[in-house]
């Protein structure tokens, strides 16, 4: 990676760092537009102390983040509980570096794709096309929109989980422009049962992983989803201590 772009994650990076370690990480934390019960902090901190009680966090309405999340923040709240507005400006940044490495090799295909079919496309249509400075300057723009947004900086500092839900989403738009199947397999089935609604990734995946039209390509995609979900939900069940199934109804159904 460049080393102006690192400049700029370091940036990123301070901004973030500097309002989660202020009396900003409070105010934003309890601002409804940032924080809400999907994604609070508080309700998140409140169901790892349950769980350490040996308390079914979902018995209740406060919670409504997955199993496997909870114990993982409760492992960071154990051993790095110092360092937790660290961890959350690391995936913020990592979230960034994903996007540009998404749309650098998204221009690259696009500029491939360009130059096999160029005699095909129409005069005076250079404007439209991409240019090979794109490949630098695309990513260097994605990279910008996501470290200097207000929301993205904001849910960092406030350290709501949709920083979570950031790094998942752009895992599996990487996954699928770079035809990593087992990548968006991954991503979008923890994102999908956290918030339900990237399930609809499926039809964009279809149509970028089946490129013969076959049934059989299309069960490539849909089956290991569909696998790969029924076994997220019997870990998420495992890791309850009573071995419930109420966290279903505390999180998609709360939806």
């Amino acid at each position: 990676m460049d080393k102006h772009i690192i400049k700029w994650l370091i940036l990123g990076a301070a901004i973030r760092l500097y309002l989660c370690t202020s009396e900003w990480v409070h105010i934003l934390g309890n601002r409804v537009e940032i924080a809400t019960p999907l994604n609070s902090f508080k309700r998140v901190n409140e169901g790892v102390y349950l769980l350490k009680q040996g308390v079914n966090p979902y018995d209740g309405d406060m919670v409504h983040e997955i199993p496997v999340v909870l114990w993982f923040l409760t492992f960071a709240a154990e051993y790095l509980k110092h360092w937790l507005p660290f961890l959350y400006v690391l995936i913020d940044i990592c979230t960034a570096c994903v996007l540009y490495k998404a749309s650098k090799v998204f221009v690259r295909r696009k500029l491939t794709v360009q130059c096999a079919e160029l005699v095909h496309y129409a005069k005076d249509t250079e404007e439209l096309q991409y240019h090979q400075s794109d490949e630098s300057t695309i990513p260097f723009l994605v990279l910008m929109a996501y470290l200097f947004n207000p929301l993205s900086i904001f849910n960092s500092a406030g350290l709501t989980s949709t920083v979570f839900s950031n790094l998942l989403l752009s895992l599996a738009l990487y996954g699928l422009i770079d035809h990593h199947l087992l990548m968006f397999l991954f991503a979008a089935v923890i994102e999908s049962h956290r918030n339900l609604y990237p399930v609809i990734l499926l039809a964009p995946a279809v149509l970028v992983f089946n490129k013969n039209g076959k049934l059989k390509t299309i069960l490539h995609v849909i089956v290991p989803f569909i696998v790969l979900s029924f076994a997220l939900f019997r870990l998420n069940y495992s890791l309850m201590g009573d071995e419930s199934w109420n966290f279903i109804d505390g999180t998609l159904g709360f939806m």
